[in-house]
């Protein structure tokens, strides 16, 4: 997963071009040129690889000699387990991994964090000028023998893989976040088509208690009209609340308003036969009793357009 380098001051141009694609003529083979824009440059300073290592070399102390390792690189691969999550976690894992090098060799000695998706498998170069105090002198100095030693390369891996642990338990983490945010998307969508539905049989109601409301108005219109009819012809200043029903009744079969309701016009039947039987009633028996013939012609003729129905489906 993670593989080490150490350089000299001569290979680092070579190094920058090859870590910053500053050439689209490479030896290596497997590099798709038409990748090469999702590559990811870690070092938001705006500087280059080169510069960076030079400006560094200048603060610290470092032996003018040529095999002098002034430059370490590590290469650390994208795991396995992430290979087929999306672009943005692997970036997330890159970034995560540039500052664990930094925090283990020092931010002001990386000169370049660059992720190459170009390649057969993604991957991070990250490299540092290997930087140390130098107690007796009082200085910094490069020393790469001093830096990455044994214990440190020992070390390291093992540093890694429980740096990896974390990472895979906050993908688990951020799984769960994601599967628990579907969850409450999926109650929240399930709440607003309930809601769409209350709203529904709200409006239903609405409806129906409007034309309750309308049925109500009507029915006391008619029982106004009936007693201010019979105020105005017969002379009656009180009558009875079954006998204004019963005339209401007998106006809607005057004027055909038939109710196509079975349960109704049974309604109708009862409040004429309670008149018809009431002796103090003031409405003539002989115009009760052709209410009460045409009302039971009614509901037959309901029963019968029920049963019709009924035969109709049933075939």
């Amino acid at each position: 997963m993670a593989y080490l380098k150490k350089n000299t001051r001569g290979a680092v141009p070579g190094l920058a071009v090859h870590f910053e694609r500053k050439t689209d003529h490479h030896t290596n083979k497997e590099i798709d040129v038409a990748k090469t824009y999702r590559n990811q440059d870690l070092m938001t300073d705006g500087s280059d690889m080169l510069s960076r290592f030079n400006e560094r070399l200048n603060d610290v102390y470092c032996m003018k000699r040529d095999d002098v390792k002034a430059l370490a690189t590590w290469i650390v691969t994208l795991p396995e387990e992430l290979a087929e999550v999306p672009y943005e976690q692997q970036e997330a894992f890159f970034e995560a991994t540039k500052q664990f090098l930094d925090d283990r060799y020092g931010q002001e000695n990386a000169v370049a964090a660059v992720v190459h998706y170009d390649e057969t498998t993604p991957h991070l170069h990250y490299a540092f000028v290997p930087v140390v105090f130098d107690a007796k002198k009082q200085r910094y100095k490069v020393s790469a023998k001093q830096v990455l030693t044994r214990h440190d390369l020992q070390t390291f891996h093992d540093d890694l893989d429980r740096f990896k642990t974390v990472l895979a338990n906050m993908k688990k983490a951020q799984l769960q976040s994601q599967r628990n945010a579907e969850q409450t998307s999926h109650e929240l969508s399930k709440v607003k088509e309930q809601l769409a539905d209350v709203k529904a049989d709200h409006q239903k109601l609405k409806k129906a208690h409007q034309q309750l409301q309308d049925s109500q108005q009507e029915s006391q219109s008619i029982d106004n009209a009936m007693r201010d009819m019979i105020k105005n012809d017969d002379g009656v200043d009180s009558i009875k609340q079954s006998d204004v029903e019963a005339r209401g009744i007998l106006y809607k079969l005057d004027h055909n308003e038939l109710t196509k309701n079975k349960i109704e016009a049974a309604s109708w039947l009862n409040i004429l036969t309670t008149a018809r039987h009431d002796r103090e009633t003031k409405i003539d028996h002989k115009r009760l009793d052709w209410g009460i013939d045409q009302v039971k012609a009614l509901i037959n003729r309901l029963v019968e357009l029920a049963r019709d129905l009924f035969k109709g489906i049933m075939r």
